[in-house]
């Protein structure tokens, strides 16, 4: 029984348009042109679609192959950082820190037609299982080295627990084009094995911080920037002592209304600020208190580096959870199998668009 065709035909040429015979392959191009993302171009140029041998679904799609010396996914990672350290000893529970170079195609730095990058959750072939973090495109200037650090992103299943079959985490290069995102799914740069801490102890800190007295452009530009995340923690990293980057989660940030009265029709322009939710995991030695943060160089850093105005801030008294887990076997469990580290993400993959 022949396969549906690909969701991915309509970026190919002709040659894909079509259904496809059980056990065939069929060779595309992607034509990059009119509302094609050119991240699709650009990463994978050519591909080869196959419908699996004896199919006996009609709404099978077809799976992208790798066939001999064609290798359809031309983008990774220039470099990966690959110590990737669990914070969070509770089992099924992580925050990571994820450090990884710029976007290459052979030995060219190459981010053109990128405007982030997505972090998945994988399992040990490389699905994804879910989307756990994003970075923006960063500005390198003429720069044209690879830095195998050069985007550092903290990852944290917070409250939900983790899939049973997550072995690792992939990074996937996106694209935004006329209001619609665009990734490759399948493919991407893989970070190696993660291995989830399982036994340990650390104080968990819950908190808020409160960013008053701005305008209601300031306020909604700070929510809205797409470095809100690496904004608020490098804040909170420079106003505080012995706190890392990795040990910071922003949560959801929301706007602050100012009250009902009003000047005219309209609101007090001043009044309007934000709510920075934050999750902190911290050794068991230290000891967090809302006056651990200094607020004005809290504040200073946050106008510095998001050109805002914030007139005030309030550090929220934070909840603290002590955790303290008991030893199972071995101080940390790889959640399956044991593959070396590599680039490659999928070797057969079905692409979904």
């Amino acid at each position: 029984m022949p396969c549906v065709a690909s969701p991915f035909a309509k970026y190919a040429d002709a040659a894909c348009a079509g259904v496809i015979g059980s056990n065939k392959n069929v060779s595309c191009t992607v034509v990059g042109a009119g509302t094609t993302p050119a991240l699709l171009s650009t990463c994978t140029p050519t591909f080869t679609l196959k419908c699996p041998m004896n199919n006996g679904d009609a709404k099978t799609m077809p799976f992208i192959v790798s066939t001999g010396t064609d290798k359809p996914m031309q983008c990774q990672a220039c470099g990966i950082t690959p110590t990737m350290t669990d914070l969070d000893p509770r089992p099924g529970m992580y925050q990571v820190e994820l450090k990884f170079g710029r976007n290459a195609i052979g030995a060219n730095i190459l981010e053109a037609s990128i405007t982030g990058y997505h972090i998945h959750a994988i399992n040990e072939a490389g699905v994804s299982l879910a989307t756990v973090g994003s970075v923006p495109r960063q500005d390198f200037g003429a720069s044209t080295c690879c830095d195998p650090a050069a985007y550092s992103v903290v990852v944290s299943n917070g409250k939900e627990t983790m899939p049973e079959t997550m072995w690792g985490f992939k990074i996937v290069p996106y694209q935004v084009m006329s209001g619609k995102t665009y990734d490759i799914a399948p493919f991407g740069t893989i970070t190696g094995q993660f291995n989830d801490l399982v036994v340990g102890t650390a104080n968990v800190v819950e908190a808020v911080m409160m960013l008053t007295n701005m305008s209601q452009a300031d306020a909604r530009s700070l929510i809205d920037n797409p470095d809100y995340n690496v904004i608020m923690s490098k804040a909170i990293m420079e106003g505080s002592t012995g706190i890392t980057m990795a040990m910071i989660v922003m949560g959801i940030p929301t706007l602050i209304q100012p009250t009902t009265r009003r000047l005219g029709d309209r609101r007090l322009a001043g009044n309007f600020g934000v709510n920075s939710p934050y999750t902190l995991i911290l050794p068991s030695t230290v000891t967090f208190t809302k006056e651990s943060i200094d607020a004005d160089k809290f504040k200073k850093s946050v106008q510095t580096q998001a050109g805002v105005v914030v007139g005030s801030i309030t550090v929220a008294e934070p909840k603290i959870v002590i955790v303290d887990t008991a030893p199972i076997s071995g101080d940390a469990r790889p959640m399956c199998g044991n593959v070396l580290f590599s680039f490659l993400a999928l070797v057969i993959a079905r692409m979904i668009m």
